[in-house]
């Protein structure tokens, strides 16, 4: 190219190794003969060459679809593209002394040492053992030469099939023969089963409208029933939320003494402050008549408190499911407790390392939580409890996270469980305590509001004493995702039991 022509060269790329046709132009200032500079002939000599490199890899991926052997050759005799990977970079016959010296100086193929050897078979000449070149051409200016091998075992491949096709047709015109026998007889036979088809026919329509009357009131019923169970299920879940907000009602009554307790000491307290306030008033002592009002502020909102978290557990809720923070129900649960907790000398532990949020309903959560451990403190606070002499009754809450669940852990330090209640705890009318101190609905209520949640109440003694319960909740995240997938469920079976049925509900 540097000469004024163009140059063409193939080989391995000695920076990225790999291989390619190269083609290179002469660069000129300006084009030869052109110009004002162009005068007496002389010739302009380059200034540079454009190089352009172009992959043969195409070839090589389409002759891969070919059966045969295909070799591309330099003049040399050294294959540098086939659809045998073995055969690359090998030659068609040993090379000589100066040719290997030529390719030594070149670089052509990256110092590779070239060997007649491809696929561990001789080459010689120009074919192979075991196959015969039966096509060779040259192409392009390099005198690169273009082989296609045809194996010896093609030729009787196509001895075998044409000997084949022989016996196929003798085959063939054998069963002309007898087809024409027995088409005759087909003939009759065509008619007779054109006859039996529609008589099987007219059958067959009859079948179809007898079983589309039958299915269509098997529907109507089925329509019927399903209003019926839906309705019934409407009155039981009615039921449930009575049942669940009684079981709110008694859960107070038998806080009222805590509560009381609990209002009656800010209540003395706002009295005596009050008393204070007005003979410091009549003294002139107004920063100390201050001091007792912030006093009464601070017990009154102490109250307020107490009486809003009473009326927010007493309000009938709605069977709605949000995102709730169990952390946060624990702490609104025990708050309502820590009077009773207090007066009866428990200590209430708290543990809760990560927040956690499940999808459920708030004041229903609650609601377990204070049946937990009003349980908990009537197992503590009994006199022959089984704590040691001298050591404080003990009630802890965990809360924790197992796999995909929230698990909020009740343990206290009471006797335990019997053995031979802990198969009925959550039957409903079943109870360990005295005649008169409960109706044995609170655990069974408390099972229910769980499992409504897709959640699981379990009891259990502790290996160091005293007894277990525990609440498994799925988390925000399975929790939402069990509801799609049960509600797409539901919607489905609906859809399929009311398909015959104009404006029947799927719920």
């Amino acid at each position: 190219a540097m000469a004024g022509a163009a140059g063409r060269f193939y080989g391995i790329g000695s920076t990225t190794s790999e291989p390619g046709y190269f083609i290179a132009q002469p660069v000129y200032a300006r084009s030869p003969g052109t110009g004002a500079n162009a005068g007496g002939g002389a010739e302009q000599a380059p200034l540079g060459v454009m190089a352009v490199k172009i992959s043969l890899d195409e070839f090589e991926q389409n002759w891969r679809s070919s059966p045969d052997p295909i070799a591309l050759a330099d003049r040399s005799g050294v294959i540098f593209l086939s659809n045998r990977a073995a055969w690359k970079y090998h030659s068609l016959a040993p090379l000589g002394a100066a040719v290997e010296q030529e390719l030594a100086g070149t670089q052509q193929y990256l110092g590779r040492r070239i060997t007649p050897v491809v696929d561990g078979q001789r080459v010689a000449g120009n074919a192979v053992d075991g196959v015969d070149g039966n096509a060779v051409r040259t192409v392009g200016r390099l005198g690169w030469r273009l082989q296609l091998f045809a194996p010896h075992t093609r030729i009787a491949r196509a001895a075998n099939l044409s000997v084949l096709a022989a016996a196929l047709l003798l085959a063939i015109a054998g069963l002309g023969v007898v087809a024409l026998q027995q088409r005759a007889r087909r003939l009759a036979d065509a008619h007779t089963s054109r006859q039996a088809l529609r008589q099987a026919a007219r059958e067959l329509d009859d079948t179809i409208a007898r079983r589309t009357r039958e299915l269509r009131d098997a529907n109507v019923t089925l329509e019927q029933k399903y209003r019926t169970l839906e309705q019934t299920e409407q009155v039981l879940r009615s039921t449930q939320n009575e049942l669940v907000q009684a079981g709110k009602l008694a859960m107070l009554g038998q806080m009222a003494a805590g509560v009381t307790h609990e209002l009656n000491q800010p209540l003395a307290a706002i009295r005596a402050f009050a008393d204070n306030a007005q003979t410091f008033l009549a003294r002139g002592q107004s920063a100390s008549a201050g001091e007792n009002l912030a006093h009464i502020s601070a017990a009154s909102a102490r109250m307020g408190a107490i009486i809003g978290q009473l009326k927010g557990f007493a309000r009938k809720s709605d069977a709605a499911l949000v995102s709730v923070d169990l952390a946060q129900s624990i702490q609104a649960s025990a708050f309502l407790l820590q009077g009773e907790f207090r007066r009866l000398g428990v200590e209430l532990t708290i543990a809760s390392a990560v927040p956690l949020r499940v999808i459920g309903n708030a004041g229903r959560i609650e609601q377990v939580l204070i049946n937990l451990l009003r349980n908990a403190l009537d197992a503590v606070g009994e006199p022959d409890a089984g704590a040691a002499p001298g050591s404080t009754p003990q009630v802890r809450v965990t809360l924790m996270q197992s796999d995909a669940n929230a698990v909020i852990v009740i343990h206290d330090s009471g006797p335990g469980l019997e053995l031979l209640a802990v198969d009925h705890l959550f039957e409903p009318f079943f109870t360990t305590k005295p005649s008169g101190q409960g109706l044995g609905l609170g655990l069974a209520i408390s099972s229910s509001i769980v499992q409504a949640m897709d959640g699981s109440l379990e009891a259990r003694n502790h290996p160091d004493g005293g007894a277990e319960f525990s609440v498994w909740l799925p988390l925000a995240a399975a929790a939402a995702a069990a509801a799609t997938s049960r509600s797409t469920t539901t919607s489905a079976i609906a859809a399929k039991s009311c398909a015959a049925s104009d404006g029947a509900p799927a719920t």
